[in-house]
Parts: structure tokens; sequence; C-alpha cells
């Protein structure tokens, strides 16, 4: 029986209130799996973002195989694993694997014929390229849609197509020793006052408006910039603000939403790696100065992973909710990169909802019109020739 490819990719529409409630099909695997004599590969492979691989890996055993042993019908492959990836039974044994929506659309883009060639970062391991030409690289017919976390550039007549999957609502991570204040929004105009005291908004951190956070026993925490001088009692705390990966879809929503601008009047205050202890501009203790840096030393800072953030009390990163909730659920298959790292509040509306198997997003956080603005539709991203195509093979 024929199916159309869009046909099972938004089968997805069913699952928004899953990934709005932090749930995956009760079992996901990271990466396709064989079973014995099973095949290992699919009629439709996918590769791309983070956010949405654990409801996808749910949704390729959900759908199942094309008989007792063929092959999957949907195949989705993790971004942030170890490893290069087959997809077909004949095609390239050793794919580098695509990291992050934008890595992913430019491998379907290869894979495809709209693009000759694409360098390839991964996770892990060396970087690599995927190329129509035949060889080592060669990855024609090998994806057949990826999934994005950003979303569409309108584009009369273009290649590819977005399908709309589901709803993901993104709030931002602390350590769990963190000294940052619950935040708000806020906006594009927060600025320091004449003392030095700036809202305590993702605006004001991200447009780097503010630089530290100061603690005192008995007082109000507060985020300044580097003209303020501490009092007696004061702590100062360095503010790293991160954000994910180079070809993250939730790097470049977070940066168009909450306002993160490279190249503004404190010179990177925004980082891609994760700061270790003597990076350049290490600030210590409280010390009341700052020193900007080029990207720290440390690894890139992967998307919904607290690792950037853990032990770091003046750390932040977006993150999740519906991720960050799996890992706390422990479904089976999600993997928990969470650190003990906890998802702030935001406007006064707390993330969550419930406890143990019982947690779910709030869904005042939805709704709410603070916190709403920082939600976002994601996509699976197929072939433009194919969406009405009757005969595309399932």
């Amino acid at each position: 029986m024929k199916f159309s490819l869009t046909t099972k990719l938004a089968a997805a529409s069913g699952l928004t209130a899953l990934l709005l409630g932090g749930l995956v099909a009760p079992v996901a695997q990271a990466d396709p799996i064989a079973n014995g004599a099973k095949s290992l590969y699919g009629q439709l492979s996918g590769v791309g973002s983070d956010t949405t691989q654990d409801v996808m890996n749910g949704l390729q055993i959900a759908i199942g195989r094309v008989s007792n042993n063929g092959d999957w019908k949907l195949a989705s492959y993790d971004a942030n694993a170890a490893g290069t990836i087959q997809t077909k039974s004949n095609g390239n044994t050793a794919i580098c694997r695509p990291n992050g929506s934008g890595n992913g659309l430019k491998a379907l883009n290869v894979a495809i014929g709209a693009d000759d060639s694409e360098t390839c970062t991964p996770f892990s391991g060396s970087a690599g390229s995927w190329s129509t030409v035949a060889g080592a690289n060669n990855v024609v017919g090998q994806f057949q849609y990826s999934r994005s976390s950003s979303g569409p550039t309108v584009v009369e007549g273009g290649v590819v197509a977005y399908v709309p999957f589901a709803k993901d609502a993104m709030g931002y991570a602390v350590s769990d020793d963190s000294v940052m204040p619950a935040l708000t929004v806020g906006s594009s105009t927060d600025a320091a006052n004449g003392s030095g005291v700036t809202p305590s908004s993702l605006w004001a951190i991200y447009n780097c408006a503010a630089t530290r956070i100061i603690t005192k026993t008995g007082a109000e925490t507060k985020l300044v910039d580097n003209s303020y001088t501490l009092a007696d009692g004061e702590t100062s705390t360095r503010i790293r603000a991160y954000l994910p990966q180079a070809g993250s879809g939730t790097g470049d929503f977070w940066q168009g939403k909450s306002g993160a601008k490279f190249g503004s009047s404190v010179s990177n205050c925004v980082e891609r790696k994760a700061f270790v202890a003597g990076d350049a501009g290490d600030v210590s203790g409280g010390d009341n100065t700052f020193t900007s840096a080029a990207d720290y030393t440390g690894i890139s800072v992967q998307e919904h992973s607290g690792a950037a953030v853990d032990g770091n009390p003046g750390a932040i990163t977006p993150f999740s909710i519906p991720k960050w909730i799996a890992m706390a659920k422990g479904i089976e298959g999600v993997t928990d990169v969470r650190f003990g790292a906890v998802i702030g509040t935001l406007n006064g509306v707390v993330p969550t909802s419930g406890s143990g198997a019982n947690l779910v997003i709030n869904p005042d956080y939805i709704t709410n019109g603070y916190t709403s603005y920082i939600t976002r539709t994601v996509y699976n991203v197929v072939p433009y020739r194919l969406v009405t195509d009757p005969t595309t093979l399932e």
C-alpha cells in the first residue's frame, strides 16, 4: 500500500499535544536498530534537530516496518550521538552525522541534488562533508527528510517544503546552584540605569546590558553592568550567556526572539563554547572586573544539554521544556543530559506542573502573553517536488 511522504511526516500534527506535554512515545531509541534478522535501515531516513529527535524516534517505532524483517518505514538518526551513520543497505557506510537543524537541511539538500557539497561538523569526531560526487562522501538518495526547530524562509518555488510537526515551548536553563534571579522576557530597550542595575530579563542578558549578578545576604539579587561598584557584603558573579552550537535551530530561534546580538557594545558576551576554569577571561570569586574574551576553549554548547551550565552559578542557556520533562521522567530511549540543570521561572510563570510520572508542562506557560512569546512550531523538511506527488514512495 502506498502512503505519501508528507502524510507520514505530517502525522506529527497528531503529536502536537504530546510534544507540548513533554512526552514522546513510551519507547524511543537512538538511531534505528536491527533486532536480529530485521533491517537496520529505513525507507524515509531523516536527520537534523536535536529538539524533535526523541519524538521522531518514538514515531519510528509506532509506525513500524514495511514487513516483518523489512526496512523501517521511518528512520530517524540522532543529532547528538557519536559516530558516522548508514541510512540505506546499499548506501554510504560512513556518512558524517548532521548535528542540528541547519546541518540537517544542508545534508538533505545535497542528498536531493539541490547542492553539490556541504561541510559537516558533527557532535563528536572529525569534521567531514556531504557530496553528490561518487566516493566516500556521496549522500545522494541517503536522506528523505530533515528535522528542523527553525522555521522556513519563504522562497517561491523552493526546493524544500517545511511540514509543521508540533509545538515546542522554550525556556532557559541554569545550574542547580545558580544565583540567577527569576527572569522576565523583557524588551530590546532594557538597559542599565545610573547605578548600573538592569532589568532581570532575557533581553538584558543576551544584549549584554547585564554582565554580572550581584548577591548579598538579606538583599534582593540584581543584574548589573560593568559600571557597577560593589558595596560591602556584595558578591559579583559573571553572567555566562550561552547559545547552542552553530547550525542549531534553537540557537537561531533564541537569537531572534530573546535578542542575542553578536558584536554588541560588550564584546563577546554571548558564547557558543562552554567556559572551563582557566580559560581566557576567567573572573573568579567576588572580583568586580569583567574581561571579555573570544569563545572559550571548552566544547561547543549543545542544544538542550545542561553540560555548559553545570557547576557554573552565573550561566544560562536556552532549553526546550518538553525535552527537559522527557529527561526528568526517565522515558526509555531518551538520554538525560540535564547535568542537574533546572528550568527557570519566566515572568512569574513556573514552566512545569506535577511531579514524577505526572510531570507535564504548565498550561499557563503556553497561554501566558509573555511566555508564549518563546513557543514555536517545529518542522520536518521534505523535498518540495514530493509534497503533492501521489506516487511518492513510502
